[in-house]
């Protein structure tokens, strides 16, 4: 991994990835790294929705399903990188936007050491760059969500008489249930939809299942209440910590039966 964040974020849009992934089968664990195409190769196949796979079908109808919207940002993309190229090597750029952003690295860094670029420059561009990658992986690799709860002992109460319930030994009755967690900051467990003021969970984890092991550096937690966020492996482990020590100062309450 490079120490350049300029780079970093071209490779991120033009390298081929292969995250580790692990798959459990009658207890037997196993490691798979399955390539994956870069986010430009994604985004260029799905331009025209993999043309290719349908140049045999005897149907025209389905021979060129164009995905508008990839279409949109790779055009975006493509223009920006051309530009980019030929302002700073002047030479006309190529047919690829991977080939045109690795010229134009090469080229910053002489314009670099030349004291030949301005750092708002590099901003932008790398706020571009960082930015058509999170699109493209929004577009093609969702997050998961999921909501933070606990389990809970929680009394049963008898509905007849009011009384907590008990077995037939005179020991209470208890029984397991599943409540969203309270977030650490607010104490809050619920929230609103905005849309249609349902009551929801508080707590949620978005994290992406293509990643494999590496999914916990780049999951993301938050609190639809409070709207205080954990973010990157370290703030996630904060977070498990301090739910943790909420957990035995819990009131499990009462149910009934």
């Amino acid at each position: 991994m490079t120490d350049d964040p300029m780079l970093t974020a071209i490779e991120n849009l033009t390298k081929a990835k292969s995250p580790k992934v692990i798959q459990s089968k009658n207890g037997i664990s196993c490691v798979s790294q399955p390539r994956q195409d870069s986010l430009l190769e994604q985004l260029r196949d799905a331009v025209a929705g993999g043309i290719m796979g349908h140049a045999n079908s005897s149907d025209s109808s389905g021979k060129w399903p164009i995905n508008a919207g990839a279409l949109t940002l790779y055009t975006e993309l493509e223009e920006a990188a051309g530009q980019w190229h030929y302002e700073l090597t002047g030479t006309p750029s190529h047919l690829y936007p991977e080939t045109n952003l690795s010229e134009w690295y090469l080229a910053l860094t002489k314009a670099r050491a030349a004291d030949n670029v301005t750092d708002e420059h590099e901003a932008r561009a790398l706020r571009s760059l960082r930015g058509w990658a999170a699109r493209i992986t929004a577009m093609f690799d969702p997050p998961a969500r999921l909501e933070l709860t606990y389990r809970v002992q929680v009394l049963v109460v008898d509905r007849r008489t009011g009384l907590p319930a008990s077995w037939a030994d005179g020991t209470p009755r208890f029984r397991w249930e599943t409540r969203p967690a309270p977030c650490p900051a607010c104490h809050e467990s619920f929230a609103f939809d905005p849309s249609t003021g349902d009551q929801i969970a508080a707590l949620i984890v978005e994290y992406r299942r293509s990643e494999g092991e590496s999914a916990l550096s780049s999951a993301t937690a938050s609190c639809r209440f409070c709207e205080r966020s954990w973010s990157g492996e370290f703030e996630m482990r904060v977070l498990r910590s301090e739910l943790d020590e909420m957990d035995g100062a819990l009131d499990p309450g009462m149910a009934p039966a």
